[in-house]
């Protein structure tokens, strides 16, 4: 691949005091506990990798996320499940994924060796009330990286021991803030020292266990109402849980306020090209699928689970042509990615 080109993985920092990158502490892990899960970890890493550098094209994706429920319990503004009338737009006729369903996703998953699943996209995964149970089906089928990102509002105690014995890999909590006032400001609606406790009893919880999974990282969305708090919230952090995530600020939507610290990824405009179409797909409640985790993949539905399997739909035409699209690095050609790149 062209060196110059950047793609999605260029947006964010990771920092920890126990590793230089979570995939070893999580083959490691794996190691402890089944060779046999730990030799298929390090071949769905090696084929990541191929994806990230256009390498080579897998007729089914290495990752699969589910977006189960289009809700949440915070009012976030830079949220569009924090705008009622455009909640409404993207989601019509709001629900939760059946449990058959998901069931049929992640068979289908299994029966292509699929080894990576998220619980969530734009939505708080833990109000799916069963959400414990379908990871454990899941990790039963053979996913071995499986993803959870939450506001971390409802990890109470009986719920945080379940997650971690369900088999979840990755569990990532969004806070964005290290005091109340500015949390009060970016993440609405929640509690900041509930969210704090949660996090810190959900380590604790793990570590009684004896347990060395899931990893447990916090993320923290650099933008104007925070951008002063950025060290103290690493600082605070690192000594506490596995470890921490600096991302920037995206626009996430075109009428949302404007967040951004400055336009230093203007470049991209000559040197981007994704490759989320390579690696992923984003399955909804309702079974639509889509090709990222944008928030502006909304518009750039590839088709239905009810009426296609997996397979079928990411090797369609459609989804063809948008991988050679980002390969040729003319994201410019489709709208819905001239937008994503353009928010950040």
């Amino acid at each position: 691949m062209n060196s110059t080109f950047k793609t999605t993985s260029d947006f964010g920092k990771s920092s920890s005091i126990k590793f230089e990158d979570p995939n070893d502490y999580i083959y490691d892990a794996y190691l402890e506990s089944s060779k046999e899960d730990a030799k298929k970890f390090l071949e769905y890493r090696e084929n990541w990798n191929k994806t990230k550098n256009f390498e080579t094209e897998f007729d089914f994706p290495l990752y699969i996320l589910t977006e189960m429920t289009f809700s949440c319990n915070y009012v976030c503004p830079q949220c569009p499940l924090g705008d009622n009338n455009l909640q409404r737009e993207l989601m019509p006729n709001p629900g939760t994924m059946s449990m058959d369903l998901f069931k049929k996703i992640i068979d289908e998953g299994k029966r292509h060796k699929c080894r990576s699943f998220c619980v969530n996209n734009t939505n708080e995964p833990l109000l799916v009330k069963n959400i414990a149970e379908r990871i454990q089906y899941a990790r039963k089928q053979g996913f071995i990286d499986i993803l959870m990102n939450t506001n971390g509002e409802l990890l109470n105690e009986e719920l945080s021991e379940k997650l971690i014995k369900s088999g979840l890999t990755r569990l990532m909590v969004s806070i964005d803030a290290h005091n109340e006032e500015t949390f009060s400001k970016i993440r609405v609606g929640g509690n900041y020292e509930k969210v704090k406790n949660n996090v810190l009893n959900l380590v604790k919880i793990r570590d009684k266990l004896g347990q060395k999974l899931p990893l447990i990282r916090v993320s923290f969305v650099l933008q104007k109402d925070n951008e002063g708090e950025v060290k103290e919230f690493k600082e605070f952090w690192e000594t506490k849980v596995d470890y921490v995530h600096i991302q920037s600020f995206a626009k996430p939507y075109e009428t949302s306020v404007d967040s951004r610290l400055t336009d230093e990824n203007s470049n991209l405009k000559d040197n981007f090209r994704c490759d989320q179409p390579w690696n992923r797909i984003m399955i909804r409640a309702d079974g639509n699928i889509h090709p990222c985790c944008s928030f502006y993949t909304y518009d750039l539905g590839m088709g239905n689970i009810d009426n296609s399997t997996i397979y079928e739909i990411w090797n369609s035409q459609r989804f063809t042509e948008l991988r050679k699209l980002h390969y040729e690095g003319r994201y410019q050609d489709n709208e819905a990615c001239k937008k994503c790149v353009n928010s950040f």
